[in-house]
């Protein structure tokens, strides 16, 4: 509770010196932090004063789906650690609506081939390649769909971030 607390007011703290007016709390840890801070609004109206808390989705995969814009944006996915069948790389990292897109591409021969990954980093960008222009158009849906979110969220509010995440992996 007091490692929470003294997190949230730092937090309404630095929101006050960058005037931002929403804090943005990233899905999962988030959760419990919004929930807090909540609490900590009816607690102590006049001093968190205008500043709103909101729970924002984010994940690897729907963020990292939508930043796919060139080929080597594609490197970003793979620099991880991993170790089972492309196919099930391709749905943790992208998600399960992308696999049919990837494997009518690629066979579904490719998508059960084993990988390692980062030893396999250039082997399994070079399998990816053939399919690279699907998954530009997929990651242009998933961009135009999570802008549409940040709009319906955010919109043109003051904002910042708040991701206690692993090593800022949004996990």
């Amino acid at each position: 509770g007091p490692l929470v607390l003294d997190f949230l007011t730092w937090l309404v703290r630095l929101a006050r010196e960058r005037e931002v007016s929403r804090l943005l709390f990233l899905s999962r840890e988030g959760h419990l932090l919004v929930e807090a801070f909540h609490r900590l609004k009816v607690a102590a109206p006049a001093w968190t004063g205008e500043i709103d808390g909101v729970y924002f989705l984010a994940s690897r995969q729907a963020c990292g789906l939508a930043a796919l814009r060139v080929r080597g944006s594609l490197a970003t996915l793979l620099d991880c650690s991993y170790n089972g069948t492309l196919g099930d790389l391709l749905v943790a990292r992208l998600g399960n609506r992308a696999k049919p897109v990837l494997e009518s591409r690629l066979g579904g021969v490719v998508m059960h081939e084993h990988v390692f990954l980062p030893e396999m980093h250039e082997a399994v960008a070079d399998r990816l390649a053939p399919a690279h222009d699907a998954l530009e158009a997929f990651a242009r849906s998933a961009r135009a769909l999570y802008r549409e979110y940040w709009d319906e969220t955010v919109g043109d509010t003051r904002s910042m971030l708040v991701d206690i995440g692993y090593a800022g992996t949004i996990q």
